[in-house]
């Protein structure tokens, strides 16, 4: 319980840094729904590493929504708790794909003109992660949002040469990737 409320409050901080304001009670109805949704895990620490990357994801897809940034720290912090995690791969294949993801956030962390694209950094992260369950959410996350920016054309709500957060979809892939990986029947 300590780490959950410690939890929020880093949360609450990191969204206050790029002013993205999440209201308490919208927080309080997230966390709630996350933790309802880990009581389907066989056992409580998967379950709160489940919670931990979803939780996780909810503050990367509000921060690029409002700011169209996916921060360095939150990839980083979703890689380790996965990796803590465990996961359907075995932890070592698992420390072996996430090498080049090191390499690449370290080199990042040095040299900060070197990458930007957190999309693309948030793609391989889940990739090392969930493996092939996350490639085909992708598939169906990506038609989601083709449809999205469809529909925001046609009504008119942006432009074409406007640009969207692309990290939403991603995390919707994620997420259900995860839900998949850890046993639930999802279709």
């Amino acid at each position: 319980m300590i780490s959950l409320l410690c939890g929020i409050y880093a949360l609450r901080a990191l969204l206050r840094h790029y002013r993205a304001a999440l209201h308490p009670l919208k927080l309080v109805f997230v966390v709630f729904g996350i933790w309802a949704l880990s009581f389907c895990a066989p056992d409580l620490r998967s379950a709160c590493m489940r919670y931990v990357q979803l939780l996780i994801l909810a503050a990367i897809a509000r921060i690029d929504c409002c700011h169209l940034i996916i921060p360095d720290l939150l990839s980083v912090s979703l890689l380790m708790a996965g990796l803590l995690a465990g996961g359907q791969p075995p932890l070592p294949q698992m420390l072996l794909a996430a090498l080049p993801a090191f390499i690449m956030l370290a080199m990042n962390r040095l040299w900060k003109p070197c990458f930007g694209a957190g999309d693309i950094k948030l793609c391989l992260i889940c990739a090392i992660l969930r493996g092939t369950a996350f490639l085909r959410w992708l598939r169906l996350s990506l038609l989601l949002g083709g449809l999205y920016a469809a529909m925001a054309l046609i009504s008119k709500r942006c432009k074409a040469g406007s640009r969207l957060p692309l990290a939403p979809w991603l995390v919707l892939a994620d997420a259900m990737s995860l839900l998949a990986v850890s046993g639930q029947n999802l279709l």
